[in-house]
């Protein structure tokens, strides 16, 4: 009984830490991004933040090539970015 009472004391940090960060995706899943439209215009943007000297840190090798990249691939990248703040500051 001692031991199930100290393994539930133990737990209710966990489950706090849980539910904190089922909280925090919940939240991002329903922020609202305003990506364009089209993958074209999407590719476009990311094209152009690629390019942007300032951005280059956040951009890895494997997305530089954007030949070999989805359009959901670009999108995904994108909708990271837009969490960040990071296409905010974009003013193509």
């Amino acid at each position: 009984m001692m031991l199930d009472t100290v393994k539930a004391f133990r737990r209710r940090a966990l489950e706090v830490a849980r539910a904190a960060y089922s909280r925090q995706i919940e939240k991002m899943e329903k922020k609202p991004y305003s990506l364009p439209k089209t993958p074209e215009e999407r590719r476009r943007l990311f094209s152009f933040f690629t390019q942007q000297q300032q951005f280059a840190e956040f951009v890895t090798a494997q997305y530089r090539d954007l030949e070999n990249l989805t359009d959901n691939d670009i999108e995904t990248y994108l909708e990271d970015l837009a969490e960040l703040g990071i296409l905010e500051k974009l003013h193509p």
